[in-house]
């Protein structure tokens, strides 16, 4: 049986950033993954991230993934991130750690609404982020 994945998202504090936060929690959520945010949990974070899969940042301040880690792990002060994966979006694209060195996975042309979508329709094309359906036997 496959173990769903869990993630943990920043909440951004810019509020032009509010939606496209909104549009990837819901984007992990609707594919069947756990998904914990910084918003709701305070105290406990360090524990919660202990449990999670990923750590999803997204950061247009940034100019390299990571500088954009950098910032996640110094605002956190994150003690435990061994073994984690992360997922950033970035002004001009869509990076990850989950293949050998930082890599860019999606281009972006802006970190805006639009290119979000292109980014989770490519996401549904190769079936990534997503949970199979478990089959009754």
């Amino acid at each position: 049986m496959k173990q769903i994945r869990k993630y943990f998202i920043m909440q951004n504090i810019e509020p032009k950033q509010q939606e496209l936060y909104y549009d990837i929690v819901n984007f992990l959520w609707d594919n069947g993954n756990v998904v914990y945010s910084k918003q709701y949990y305070t105290e406990e974070v360090q524990q919660i991230i202990s449990y999670c899969d990923w750590l999803v940042l997204i950061d247009n301040r940034s100019t390299s993934f990571r500088d954009a880690q950098k910032v996640f792990l110094d605002e956190l002060n994150l003690k435990i991130f061994k073994n984690k994966h992360f997922l950033i979006f970035m002004n001009d694209g869509v990076y990850t750690d989950a293949i050998p060195s930082p890599h860019k996975i999606f281009h972006l042309n802006g970190l805006n609404k639009k290119e979000l979508e292109l980014f989770f329709d490519w996401c549904n094309r190769l079936y990534l982020f997503q949970q199979p359906l478990i089959k009754a036997i």
